[in-house]
C-alpha cells in the first residue's frame, strides 16, 4: 500500500500571527472584488435603462441619483456582510438603528443604509446578457454565481495541502431564494436550501472542493 509522505502546509503566505487582513485576499483578491464591481453597475445601469426607455422612472427613485459603485465602496460591503454574519440581527435595518436597546455602531460607521441597500439589490457577479436559458444547449444553472464559484473552486486546493485523511460529505446550505434546484429536505434544520457535496479535510474541516446539486443529468 501506498505511503502517505505529504506534509500538510499552508501554501499562501500566512502563519500564526496573521490578521483576517492577510486570509482576506487570498480568496478575494483584488481583481474579484473589481469584477463584482463592475457587473453590479452593468445591471445597475441595465435596470436604469429599462426604466429610462419606458418612461417608468419616477422622480423620486434612486436611479435618478444612482452612481457608479467604486471599488472602495464595495470593498466596505462586503466589509458589513462579513460584519452581520458575525452579528446576528432579526431584520436587515436593525443593523442601521438608532434604539438603545439594539443599537450598535459598526453598519452606520462603514456605510449608510441607503448605500448599503442599492448596492445588495443590484449585486451581480456575471453578466446577464451572456445567460443561456433552461432547455437550450450549454445551459449553465449557476450561470449567476458561476465566475465566483469557480474563482474560489480554484483557489481552495491550491491555498493548503491537507493532511492524510480526506472525507467527501453533503450538506444543504439554507436558502429560500428562487432556483430551480432549491431542496426541501423535511428533517434538516433549514428544511429549504441547496445541496452542495464537499471534499474536505478530516483534521482541520477544510474545504478543498465543492459542488453544487442542480438536478438530474439530462
Amino acid at each position: 500500500m501506498p505511503q502517505f509522505s505529504e506534509q500538510s502546509v499552508s501554501n499562501a503566505a500566512v502563519d500564526g500571527s496573521s490578521t483576517p487582513f492577510y486570509f482576506f485576499p487570498i480568496f478575494f483578491p483584488e481583481f474579484t472584488i473589481n469584477h463584482i464591481k463592475t457587473e453590479t453597475n452593468r445591471y445597475a445601469k441595465s435596470i436604469a435603462d429599462k426604466l429610462r426607455g419606458t418612461n417608468k422612472l419616477k422622480p423620486h427613485s434612486i436611479w435618478q441619483t444612482w452612481t457608479e459603485v467604486r471599488l472602495p465602496e464595495m470593498y466596505l460591503f462586503f466589509v458589513v456582510i462579513i460584519y452581520m454574519c458575525l452579528v446576528k440581527k432579526p431584520k436587515l435595518r436593525d443593523y442601521w438603528s438608532t434604539s438603545n436597546f439594539i443599537s450598535t455602531q459598526f453598519s452606520r460607521s462603514v456605510m449608510s443604509r441607503s448605500q448599503f441597500t442599492v448596492i445588495l439589490s443590484n449585486l451581480h457577479v456575471n453578466d446577464n446578457s451572456m445567460y443561456i436559458p433552461r432547455n437550450e444547449p450549454s445551459h449553465d444553472p449557476m450561470h449567476k454565481i458561476r465566475h465566483f464559484s469557480d474563482h474560489l473552486l480554484t483557489h481552495f486546493p491550491t491555498s493548503f495541502s491537507p493532511y492524510k485523511n480526506l472525507t467527501i460529505d453533503e450538506g444543504v446550505c439554507g436558502f429560500w431564494g428562487r432556483v430551480i434546484f432549491l431542496v426541501y429536505i423535511k428533517y434538516k434544520p433549514d428544511k429549504y436550501g441547496i445541496t452542495m457535496f464537499a471534499v474536505c479535510d478530516s483534521k482541520t474541516g477544510y474545504v478543498l472542493r465543492s459542488e453544487v446539486y442542480t438536478g438530474k443529468s439530462q
